[in-house]
């Protein structure tokens, strides 16, 4: 049986597990395709929300500052960020599965690359859609990593354990990266200011 992409989405939220499972026999391409129509409808709400935000602030010129020039090169700025950042989440989803695929492997997985992205990627999916809603996007992140856990448990065919560390030691490994450059950001931005 094939899965609309409206029935994928609503299966990741209320039947992850089940959805693995229906997916199990798909390629690479049904993840990228969903993946890619998803984080550009989401991008794009994204940036009439923020557009919106800005502009109810006066940031934009929108409201009470009318400033022009924020406006203008919102307006021109905008389509190009959107591109950027969709070639860019596209990228990281090869990068990603490629990653946490090397730890499948670790941990003796039993399916290949190709498992690997469509439970990544898949997983991601949802991280999108809750992504959108301000404030609450950390919700679709962890959701996200849950979901991996269960699209590699069932399509590596691993143990709950190993499914468990394939997905979070990449991710606390990414965490403590970013910490760490936030840090040396901080200490630079300060450091040069000689406030250190």
């Amino acid at each position: 049986m094939t899965l609309g992409y409206f029935e994928k989405i609503g299966l990741l939220f209320s039947q992850p597990i089940n959805f693995f499972k229906e997916v199990s026999k798909e390629g690479i391409s049904n993840a990228f395709l969903l993946y890619l129509i998803v984080a550009l409808i989401t991008q794009v709400v994204s940036a009439l929300i923020s557009f919106s935000i800005l502009g109810s602030m006066g940031m934009l010129g929108l409201g009470m500052g009318m400033n022009p020039f924020y406006t203008g090169v919102m307006g021109v700025m905008l389509p190009f960020m959107l591109i950027f950042g969709l070639i860019l989440g596209v990228a990281f989803t090869f990068v990603w599965a490629g990653i946490v695929h090397l730890f499948a492997m670790i941990f003796q997985a039993k399916g290949s690359y190709t498992e690997t992205y469509k439970a990544t990627t898949y997983s991601a999916v949802p991280a999108l859609i809750i992504g959108i809603i301000p404030y609450i996007g950390i919700l679709g992140i962890i959701y996200g990593i849950i979901l991996s856990i269960f699209g590699i448990k069932e399509l590596h065919k691993m143990s709950t354990g190993k499914a468990v560390a394939t997905v979070l030691i990449p991710v606390l490994i990414l965490v403590f990266l970013f910490i760490l450059l936030f840090i040396t950001v901080l200490a630079a931005i300060f450091g040069g200011l000689g406030m250190l």
